[in-house]
């Protein structure tokens, strides 16, 4: 739940949030991405207008932004990324 009137995320909702990424994580395998997907991740989160830059958290989700950009298993909450699956050869 988040607050409305404030247009932040509750505390609750954020450690929700953490731990479902946590699970995502060790269930396929903890894999990072790639240097180059993980700087086009961080160009759009830092552009984001829901990125907070004094906290370095997403607003949308309440996770801290530098790990979101870096798991191959997260994806954006308003869907300007996706979550990373390595090209096949």
């Amino acid at each position: 739940m988040s607050c409305k009137s404030c247009n932040k995320i509750s505390f609750k909702r954020k450690v929700y949030n953490y731990l479902l990424a946590l699970f995502k994580r060790i269930v396929t395998g903890g894999h990072n991405v790639p240097d180059e997907v993980e700087m086009l991740r961080k160009v759009i989160c830092y552009g984001c207008s829901h990125y907070d830059r004094k906290t370095t958290v997403c607003s949308q989700c309440g996770c801290p932004t530098n790990q979101k950009v870096v798991w191959a298993s997260e994806s954006c909450p308003k869907g300007y990324w996706k979550s990373y699956k390595k090209p096949t050869k």
